[in-house]
């Protein structure tokens, strides 16, 4: 059976993967950008990476089904975040087949926090039903991809300011769901674009 890797190389995985999307998409589109790629793209890409540590990983896990496998279910009615006929976009398990954790991806286009904050409620309530019945899921990750371009140079600096409110958004549910909480970021600037890319991946432990 698979080693299970450590949450720290998995969030290493989560951006290199990110930045291996970046970079492939950037050469086979003949200079786009990633922000006008597919979600599921970076989705696959960090799949591709992670499958590199050796764990056991599935896409497109229905929610309500890794809440079974999870055995954290329990009769009626769920949190509105969690959407038991949705999909996690990525889920790890433990070699003993339980599930581990869930990623989650995002492609942030302008600057609202919105669409993350849903991810981020739906990784919440299903950690703390995980806490609430004392299994084995550990962690929840959102990984978030975001650009800026502009001719004054001020790129790098829009970029940093959306990684720095992704970061403050998700220290904020961590504090109030009592989780804990790790994370790991780039800013890369693309000089003959005049552009800046960054990526942020942030994981909350139960």
């Amino acid at each position: 059976m698979p080693p299970n890797a450590s949450m720290d190389s998995i969030l290493k995985a989560c951006v290199n993967g990110t930045k291996k999307a970046w970079k492939e998409y950037y050469e086979i589109s003949g200079g786009e950008w990633l922000w006008t790629a597919p979600e599921y793209f970076i989705t696959v890409k960090i799949f591709e990476e992670l499958s590199k540590l050796n764990l056991l990983l599935e896409l497109e896990s229905k929610v309500g089904e890794t809440i079974f496998n999870a055995d954290i279910q329990y009769p009626g009615r769920y949190p509105r975040a969690l959407k038991l006929n949705g999909r996690f976009d990525i889920t790890l398990w433990w070699k003993n087949g339980y599930p581990r954790g869930v990623i989650e991806v995002k492609v942030m286009r302008n600057n609202s926090l919105n669409p993350i904050r849903n991810d981020l409620e739906e990784i919440t309530e299903f950690l703390r039903l995980a806490r609430n019945k004392d299994s084995k899921v550990q962690f929840g990750i959102i990984t978030v991809y975001t650009d800026y371009y502009d001719e004054g140079g001020k790129a790098n600096k829009v970029v940093e300011r959306r990684l720095n409110n992704i970061l403050e958004e998700c220290k904020s549910v961590s504090r109030r769901n009592d989780f804990e909480i790790k994370w790991k970021d780039v800013i890369k600037k693309v000089e003959n674009e005049e552009s800046a890319y960054g990526i942020i991946a942030c994981l909350l432990k139960v």
